[in-house]
């Protein structure tokens, strides 16, 4: 079969695409016309006919997206029971989405930005000092899109049974009925003192774990993005302290103004369980 000219060079064009040649990984099109133009078996070409003919063949060797492969054989039905909790809440209770924000830096910028104006973007000073970190522990309700969050300094399972504990006081069994958290199935959930609060309030908590790799499914975590953007990006604080007034500040103004249930979709439809 002959090819034209264009489908040769298309041929050559991909066949010069180098995998992994001295230390390359992500090639431009000058560097695809560079391997073409050294080898002997046809005519140069130049970068603009690489770029034309990537177009073409719907070729981008510049992007690339993240990709896991899941190992939890019982992924598909785990993800399908979270999904029917999220379309039929349980009656005997309030729904809620769990997770922690870990490692919060509490950055201390060096020196003042500057605010935005006509015609300039806001700068923020790039030199910070470290002043620690901070562990932001959440749950958002999903009916009605609250949220109900602590700071700690870190996130171990006795941080996690104070933050169930002030869950237990601020949503009262008589309201609130038995607590679901959705969460992931880290091992402070199953810890002997996460174990031992829970047979300390019998029926007060139930746990529903994702499947493993499964964080997407959680909702806290379309918040967490939130929160980052409106909420953090770009601060400076002294201490501790002062985040967490912050970011304690930032969830009553949330949940004031703002709060709302997510109409979670899948790839732009309904969400079905």
């Amino acid at each position: 079969m002959l090819l034209t000219l264009e489908q040769h060079q298309a041929a050559r064009a991909k066949e010069a695409l180098p995998r992994e040649r001295r230390g390359v990984l992500v090639c431009s099109s000058r560097d695809v016309a560079d391997s073409v133009n050294q080898r002997r078996d046809g005519a140069p070409m130049s970068s603009s006919t690489v770029a034309r003919l990537w177009r073409q063949m719907d070729l981008k060797p510049w992007r690339w997206h993240y990709w896991l492969t899941p190992t939890d054989p019982d992924f598909a039905p785990k993800s399908r029971a979270i999904c029917r909790l999220y379309r039929h809440p349980p009656p005997d209770g309030t729904l809620l989405c769990f997770d922690e924000k870990p490692g919060i830096h509490v950055r201390e910028r060096k020196y003042p930005g500057w605010p935005l104006a006509p015609g300039h973007i806001a700068l923020a000073e790039f030199e910070y000092i470290r002043q620690g970190t901070l562990d932001l522990l959440a749950a958002f309700e999903v009916s009605q899109g609250w949220v109900f969050g602590r700071c700690y300094h870190r996130h171990r399972a006795v941080e996690l049974v104070y933050f169930l504990d002030s869950l237990h006081r601020a949503l009262p069994v008589e309201d609130y009925g038995v607590l679901h958290l959705i969460s992931d199935n880290a091992k402070s959930r199953t810890a002997p003192e996460t174990l031992a609060w829970m047979e300390a309030h019998p029926g007060r908590v139930v746990w529903h774990f994702l499947p493993k790799h499964g964080s997407w499914l959680n909702q806290i975590e379309i918040w967490f993005s939130v929160l980052q953007r409106k909420c953090l990006a770009g601060g400076s604080w002294h201490d501790f302290d002062e985040l967490k007034r912050h970011i304690l500040a930032y969830l009553s103004t949330y949940n004031r103004v703002w709060a709302h249930p997510y109409q979670w979709t899948y790839k732009g439809l309904p969400l079905v369980a």
